[in-house]
């Protein structure tokens, strides 16, 4: 354990949203999944990645999506669309009732998402109450002048890790993800 976790334990204070939200957790750990996208570099570019894992370490899907920016190339990109990765979720059990977890403001991927999917998938992503950031919950424990980006926090917690060499790569960011949220649930 890091030193920095060391020092919280004991004196970890967290809202009444993150207790509720642990109690749910401790009860059916089942429900909660990290996601995380990757896309273009402009606001309404293409999902071209999706990492999603589960607490207990399954990764659910993950899919190289079309390439949104770049060079053209006349080979066929690999891959499958955003919509058609989506459809790989909701088959794989993601519903309503699930707690959705990312590394964000204001919960970008999961809205980036919501955008993008049809109406006979919309049943299944996670309500918006059941939405929440591991940003957040960062913040909340960590007050103050802190660096609060995913690599940044991760790294002070597993300084030697290889997924920092693939950050900004879905699946990685989605497993740092979990790694970050572990560190203080296993605090409660």
């Amino acid at each position: 354990m890091s030193l920095c976790l060391q020092k919280l334990r004991g004196n970890l204070m967290l809202s009444g949203k993150w207790m509720y939200l642990f109690s749910r957790i401790q009860q059916d750990p089942t429900i909660l999944v990290f996601v995380d996208t990757e896309s273009g570099l402009i606001d309404n570019a293409d999902i071209h990645q999706i990492g999603v894992v589960r607490l207990d370490g399954m990764i659910r899907a993950y899919k190289a999506l079309r390439k949104t920016y770049g060079p053209p190339v006349s080979k066929p990109m690999r891959g499958i669309s955003a919509v058609a990765a989506l459809q790989k979720l909701h088959d794989s059990g993601l519903s309503r009732s699930m707690i959705w977890m990312e590394h964000s403001v204001g919960h970008f991927d999961y809205r980036r998402i919501a955008k993008i999917t049809p109406t006979n998938l919309q049943h299944s992503l996670p309500l918006i109450e059941n939405v929440y950031s591991t940003l957040d919950l960062w913040r909340d424990v960590f007050l103050g002048p802190f660096a609060h980006k995913l690599s940044h926090i991760f790294q002070l917690l597993h300084p030697h890790d290889p997924l920092l060499d693939r950050r900004h790569f879905a699946l990685p960011d989605a497993f740092m993800c979990r790694a970050l949220f572990k560190a203080i649930f296993e605090l409660f």
